[in-house]
């Protein structure tokens, strides 16, 4: 298996997909995501995967279990 090596905040700021896959391997996918103003991810239920948000600029709010978190540029929220 090949690694992978990005500047991933440089990657994130130039993106401007909804979706963009970076890598996939047998446990993790690497993805980007640029959300418009007002626009949502809806919500998503992975059963076997813990999903780990990095917020590279704006404001916006994450809902897990009911429970309700403002983020902004530099949060990062993990979702079990």
């Amino acid at each position: 298996m090949k690694g992978f090596k990005s500047n991933i905040e440089n990657d994130t700021l130039k993106n401007t997909n909804f979706r963009e896959v970076l890598y996939t391997g047998k446990y993790l996918q690497l993805v980007l995501m640029s959300l418009k103003i007002g626009e949502d991810i809806g919500e998503e239920i992975h059963k076997n995967n813990d999903q780990f948000f990095r917020f590279e600029g704006g404001t916006g709010k994450c809902i897990i279990d009911g429970n309700e978190y403002d983020v902004k540029d530099g949060d990062a929220i993990i979702v079990p």
